[in-house]
């Protein structure tokens, strides 16, 4: 599978997933950066803020586009189209 594929395959269960999927599949070193006021949250921050229930039931995302600067970094951005909780 191709790391913008697998990158996908993850990018969608953060949106779906529990705060045990986020516990198994966000690195060490994550940061996560949204607008104000959220900002720049770390990986802690970022569990902290997972309930332990499904996020979402329904997702769109459309435009994903990654890079890899250097090997074992990838930077991931994705347009989000519709959400239904």
């Amino acid at each position: 599978m191709s790391l913008s594929k697998e990158l996908g395959k993850l990018e969608f269960g953060f949106w779906r997933g529990t705060r045990n999927y986020y516990d198994e599949h966000l690195a060490d070193e994550s940061v996560a950066v949204y607008p104000e006021p959220a900002g720049m949250l770390s990986r802690d921050e970022i569990l902290q803020s997972i309930d332990d229930g499904a996020r979402w039931e329904q997702v769109e995302l459309e435009d994903m586009a990654m890079s890899e600067p250097v090997p074992g970094v990838a930077l991931n951005s994705t347009l989000v189209i519709s959400v239904v909780r």
